[in-house]
């Protein structure tokens, strides 16, 4: 019944009919499950006579082809849905079909087709049951009127149920994000006390760069050589904790540094990523260092660099628990002083890219 109800593209026919009957019997009288009676029944407290044993199947069979058109995805009556609900109701009822069964298979028919409509279910409630009754007499007379409103009113109460059962779980729902928001502030104050601690530490390394680089610059006794600086922006802290959570972030480039000869010029970027099997220990998200090997703007890892030509630096990170500067470098874990990390770096440069 419930793929019945989910899925709109298959329509109701008269055995899916039967099936509902079999599934609302079994246990009770299984003999009698999903089959048509074979007599003839009389309904207690009713003046109504239902339908000879041999004239069910061809009124089930006119049935079940209204029910399948009216449920079929090209179904022409498609904005009265609580009309056709419940003459498909009152016709099933009027056939009297099984020994037992027959209005609990009619209402769930009917729910059915409300369901698949979008509508809520009608429940018809045991305080209603006398006036059902009268309804359904009503019904067999030809006048649907009655039942209609009676279905009518059962979904008019339980979409006011369902919309008040919503606004319940809604504001369960705030309670309990509230809490947790609460629970999660803590959480939240420290990872961003966590990167402003970082984002202090990287721009103390990258002052320390760019003032390298204007002193070296204003010292020169010629312009033959010169030392470029040039900022990219600070990582968000967004990106700093996708980073820290081993998650991609785009365009995380921090610093690059240029250096200017006469004959022979070297090219080198800073950008933010993951920390190596050495930091991983100490700090998560680092200073990865990078040379544009071909000068076209193509950065390599100095991982990626064969020796003798890469640097000894790596990656750089800040260890927060320790609160110092760590670096890893082909000798392993570098502690220290950034100042002295931005001596290393340039020294090596000069030695290496430039031979002196």
């Amino acid at each position: 019944m419930e793929d019945l109800a989910r899925d709109k593209e298959i329509p109701i026919t008269l055995k899916d009919i039967r099936e509902i009957h079999k599934l609302i019997l079994t246990d009770i009288e299984d003999e009698h499950a999903g089959n048509y009676r074979e007599g003839e029944v009389k309904i207690s407290a009713s003046d109504y006579e239902p339908p000879k044993f041999y004239e069910i199947r061809p009124k089930m069979a006119e049935l079940g082809d209204y029910v399948q058109s009216v449920t079929s995805v090209e179904a022409e009556i498609r904005d009265l849905p609580i009309l056709t609900a419940t003459a498909v109701h009152a016709w099933l009822a009027r056939i009297h079909p099984f020994i037992d069964g027959n209005g609990r298979t009619s209402r769930i028919l009917m729910n059915l087709i409300l369901i698949r409509r979008g509508y809520p279910i009608c429940i018809i409630t045991h305080e209603e049951r006398l006036r059902y009754y009268d309804a359904l007499e009503e019904s067999q007379a030809g006048n649907l009127t009655p039942l209609i409103e009676l279905v009518y009113e059962g979904v008019v109460e339980s979409q006011e149920v369902w919309e008040q059962a919503a606004d319940e779980q809604k504001r369960d729902m705030e309670r309990r994000l509230q809490i947790a928001a609460r629970l999660e502030q803590p959480v939240k104050t420290r990872a961003q006390n966590e990167y402003q601690v970082w984002f202090n530490a990287m721009e103390l390394l990258k002052s320390y760069f760019k003032q390298f680089v204007e002193d070296v610059n204003d010292s020169r006794e010629t312009q033959s050589v010169f030392l470029k600086y040039k900022p990219f922006g600070i990582l968000s802290d967004e990106k700093f904790f996708a980073l820290r959570e081993k998650r991609s972030a785009k365009r995380t480039w921090y610093f690059g540094i240029e250096f200017n000869g006469e004959k022979r010029r070297s090219r080198y970027l800073f950008y933010f990523g993951y920390a190596d099997f050495v930091l991983s220990p100490h700090t998560s998200v680092i200073l990865i260092l990078a040379k544009d090997v071909e000068l076209n703007y193509h950065y390599v890892t100095m991982r990626e660099i064969n020796q003798p030509n890469r640097l000894d630096i790596f990656q750089v990170g800040f260890d927060m628990k320790e609160q110092k500067f760590v670096a890893s470098t082909t000798g392993g874990l570098w502690e220290g002083k950034v100042e002295d990390l931005a001596y290393q770096f340039f020294d090596q440069v000069i030695q290496r890219d430039f031979g002196t």
